[in-house]
């Protein structure tokens, strides 16, 4: 860990070495069947990752150190807002924290809103579903239609070997509510301060941290 430990992967040639950059864990690809009240709660815990912010709040850390970053999903073909003024629903260990609506709001698929009773098949991994994971408990009597003992970064080298180019296209599918006032602070490698950032309306660039990290003010 450090300023130095972030992964960077240049336009270009993509190497095997790229593709261990943007998936280290030897995990399996899985898929299971979930409703739309679940996927609201999956979102929750992803979603616990960030402190409260108030309106007026200044320069507030963004993220809580205790949560693992790994354990902050974001899934493919939803769309929602966070709202950084109610409380985190879950402790980092998974424990509920607050039983209060949580912070998901405007949860849609297709451009329309997500039902509680709606069916799902969500994409995952094996670590995701194991008995320690943070998401497990929320669906470890779900039935699971996909699980084969193929690794995830097998899966994703013969996938790019496949084709000579790839284009990902920018699907931008959760932001946060605005909070009137606020500002918040979040760290990145120091490289990246000098690259254009993505979002130049509500991000800046506030110079160096104590560690040696980047550090990037987000304006809420």
């Amino acid at each position: 860990a450090g300023p130095q430990h972030f992964t960077d992967v240049p336009a270009g040639t993509l190497s095997l070495r790229h593709l261990a950059d943007l998936y280290s864990f030897p995990n399996r690809i899985t898929a299971i069947r979930v409703t739309g009240a679940q996927l609201r709660g999956w979102l929750e815990r992803s979603a616990s990752i960030f402190h409260r912010l108030g309106p007026d709040s200044r320069d507030a850390p963004l993220l809580n150190p205790d949560f693992p970053p790994y354990n902050f999903d974001v899934i493919d073909g939803l769309t929602w807002r966070i709202d950084l003024t109610a409380p985190a629903r879950f402790h980092p260990d998974g424990r509920l924290a607050d039983a209060g609506p949580g912070r998901v709001r405007d949860l849609c698929w297709a451009g329309r809103p997500v039902t509680e009773d709606q069916p799902f098949v969500l994409a995952t991994n094996s670590y995701r579903l194991a008995s320690c994971g943070l998401f497990s408990p929320l669906v470890a009597r779900n039935r699971v239609i996909l699980d084969r003992d193929a690794l995830t970064q097998d899966v994703l080298r013969r996938y790019l070997r496949r084709r000579r180019s790839i284009r990902v296209p920018l699907r931008p599918n959760w932001s946060f509510l605005p909070v009137p006032g606020a500002t918040a602070l979040f760290d990145t490698a120091p490289a990246a301060l000098d690259r254009p950032l993505p979002d130049p309306d509500r991000m800046e660039c506030a110079g160096l941290g104590p560690d040696g990290f980047g550090r990037v003010r987000l304006i809420l």
